[in-house]
């Protein structure tokens, strides 16, 4: 099953496909494997330096959830940490001769109006 979902919009001469994925930490490994999969796809394209694109970034966001109560004179927390889903992001930008095998190859949405 595919995690990141990919949009692509045409930027001049060059197609960006930015996807996005909203994981479970469990689930980190099997995001990964899509990354590497998706870099793998591009190198055996066989792309000079500057023909194409690459961003990947992992956001992981955390928040603390806590009762408080007064025993003797003083404030006591109980609570713990809830851990948020990760938000995972790749942005590839591509020429067009390699533009429309990625759109089969992986999870492109067309949502063009």
């Amino acid at each position: 099953m595919s995690h990141l979902l990919f949009k692509w919009v045409l930027r001049e001469d060059r197609y960006e496909f930015s996807g996005q994925a909203q994981t479970p930490r469990a689930l980190q490994a099997e995001v990964d494997a899509e990354i590497v999969a998706i870099w793998a796809w591009v190198q055996r394209q066989k792309l000079r330096p500057g023909q194409f694109g690459w961003e990947a970034t992992r956001r992981t966001a955390t928040s603390k959830d806590e009762a408080l109560t007064v025993a003797h004179g003083a404030v006591v927390a109980d609570g713990g940490t809830v851990l948020h889903p990760q938000e995972t992001r790749v942005v590839v930008t591509l020429p067009e001769k390699v533009a429309v095998q990625f759109r089969f190859e992986f999870n492109v949405v067309d949502d063009r109006r």
